[in-house]
C-alpha cells in the first residue's frame, strides 16, 4: 500500500489556480469599481461619498420609502452593510429614517433635500458621454 503525502501549496501553485474565469471576473469587477470611483470623484471633486454610498442614494431616490432590507436586496448587499451605509448617510444629512406607517416595526428611507441634490449631481454626470467620464 502506498502512502499519500500531502504538501503545502507553494505560491506558484496558488498563482496557477488564479487563472480562470473566476479570476478574470474578479479583475474586471475591480477595474470597474476603480472606474466608478474615478467617475464619481471627477463629477464632483469635493464629494467625499464612496461609490457604495452613491449607489445607495440612487436606490433610495428610485425607491422612496423603501425599507433597508429592500435596498439591500436591490443592491445585492448584506443588510448590515446597508445599515452601515445608511448610518453614515444619515449622519451627513443625506437620508432620513422614519417609522413605516403601515408597519411600525420597520423603518423607511427617504432622501433629504441635500441628498436629492447630491443625487441630481450624480445623474447629470451619468448623462455625459461615457468616454468623457473615463
Amino acid at each position: 500500500m502506498t502512502e499519500v503525502v500531502q504538501r503545502t501549496p507553494t505560491p506558484a501553485d496558488v498563482d496557477a489556480l488564479d487563472v480562470g474565469p473566476e479570476r478574470e471576473l474578479a479583475d474586471t469587477v475591480a477595474r470597474l469599481r476603480r472606474v466608478m470611483r474615478r467617475a464619481a470623484r471627477s463629477a464632483d471633486p469635493g464629494n467625499a461619498l464612496s461609490v457604495a454610498q452613491l449607489e445607495l442614494l440612487s436606490a433610495v431616490s428610485e425607491n422612496p420609502g423603501a425599507r433597508p432590507s429592500q435596498i439591500a436586496r436591490h443592491l445585492h448587499l448584506a443588510p448590515n452593510s446597508v445599515t452601515t451605509l445608511v448610518n453614515g448617510l444619515t449622519t451627513l444629512g443625506l437620508i432620513t429614517r422614519s417609522s413605516n406607517p403601515d408597519d411600525r416595526r420597520t423603518v423607511q428611507l427617504t432622501l433629504t433635500d441635500t441628498g436629492a441634490g447630491s443625487r441630481t449631481t450624480l445623474a447629470t454626470d451619468q448623462r455625459r458621454d461615457p468616454a468623457e467620464r473615463l
